[in-house]
């Protein structure tokens, strides 16, 4: 058997730093996890996007897959990191004694799915995050690789759908062109994109986190099985760690009559791959798309969905009307028990962080 030690230390020598290492060394500190914004997405995913990875969220259309993207900047920014030494090598960790803010970017290829208005509403702070609206597909992903090769721990591509080859754009509508550009640059892309991750954490930093927004087709012609696939080619399958697919489900309305008016929608989710936690979970979640009562325009109602998860986990106990956390009486109804929720953000936090790492799972 060769000297372990020894060989690490002469390949590292060879081929750079870290280059290759023992396995009780792997750095579990530099991941971390980033809320999508929605508890139960959150849940079912198992606590988070993990970082670090390719993730991709598809839809019809109006499903909100923009808007988890934009939730999840708004949190990463909101996010810090540190340096610390470990085993004598200075890396990067997310931190909540951190003093450096996380960096986000937004390639968007659609024009006009971000506003200032709507970034703020979202709780985006506009000063610190990157901004691209990129002329074609390759300038999209040398963008996305340069961000990549600099640092940044966020970048959402909003979307793969829109990102047309320069090849394309140039040629008129009757002309012919190449089949299959599109995919194989995704596909060089994505190679490129896993191995710079590695260069980074041989380096000590943290790792890019790439959310890629695409949209559901469907084949023309089949018998069985499901029709839809995602566009790109078959690379994002290969190289994404969790795809999330998302479907419109009922509309909310207040009021009744004439007054009756349409204020919000329930958004159905599946997880169709997940290599860091349980695949092809399901649930919901409801976005109000206009501002009613106590929630406001863009906001997804995770009280009432944190105290659904919370009930079916035993954290939160129900006896008759009545709910109880700790052995405490909290209130009576569900509807009194989200408006505490809401008033009352130190509880709700205390409990989304029980629920979302509870060992239970629920599909």
């Amino acid at each position: 058997m060769p000297d372990l030690k020894q060989l690490v230390k002469t390949i590292n020598k060879a081929h750079g730093k870290n280059a290759i290492r023992l396995g009780a060394t792997i750095k579990e500190q530099m991941s971390y996890k980033i809320s999508t914004g929605s508890v139960a997405l959150d849940y079912v995913i198992g606590g988070g996007i993990p970082s670090g990875r390719l993730i991709t969220i598809a839809g019809a259309y109006s499903t909100g897959k923009s808007l988890l993207a934009y939730k999840m900047i708004a949190n990463v920014q909101k996010m810090k990191k540190k340096l610390v030494t470990v085993d004598g090598e200075d890396i990067e960790i997310v931190a909540e004694d951190g003093d450096i803010p996380l960096t986000c970017a937004l390639i968007q290829t659609e024009q006009g799915s971000l506003t200032k208005e709507w970034a703020i509403e979202n709780g985006i702070d506009l000063e610190s995050l990157l901004f691209c609206q990129p002329d074609g597909m390759e300038e999209a992903l040398d963008i996305a690789i340069a961000l990549q090769r600099a640092g940044v721990e966020l970048i959402v591509i909003d979307s793969y759908a829109a990102l047309l080859p320069t090849k394309v754009l140039t040629s008129d509508f009757d002309e012919s062109y190449q089949m299959g550009i599109k995919p194989k640059m995704l596909g060089e892309y994505h190679g490129k994109f896993q191995l710079f991750n590695n260069a980074l954490e041989r380096e000590g930093k943290l790792p890019s986190t790439v959310v890629a927004i695409n949209q559901l087709r469907e084949k023309i012609g089949v018998m069985y099985g499901s029709p839809e696939y995602t566009t790109g080619g078959r690379s994002t399958g290969f190289t994404n760690t969790l795809e999330i697919r998302l479907r419109m489900g009922d509309t909310i309305a207040v009021g009744s009559g004439e007054t009756k008016r349409i204020v919000g929608k329930t958004i159905k989710f599946r997880i169709e791959k997940n290599k860091a936690g349980v695949p092809y979970g399901t649930g919901e979640y409801d976005i109000y798309t206009d501002t009613c009562d106590y929630i406001q325009r863009g906001d997804i109602d995770n009280e009432k969905a944190l105290i659904m998860i919370a009930v079916l986990l035993g954290i939160i106990e129900r006896r008759g009307g009545w709910y109880y956390y700790d052995g405490e009486q909290l209130s009576q109804g569900q509807d009194n028990l989200i408006k505490l929720l809401r008033s009352n953000r130190a509880l709700f936090e205390e409990i989304r962080k029980k629920v979302l790492t509870s060992d239970e799972h629920i599909q």
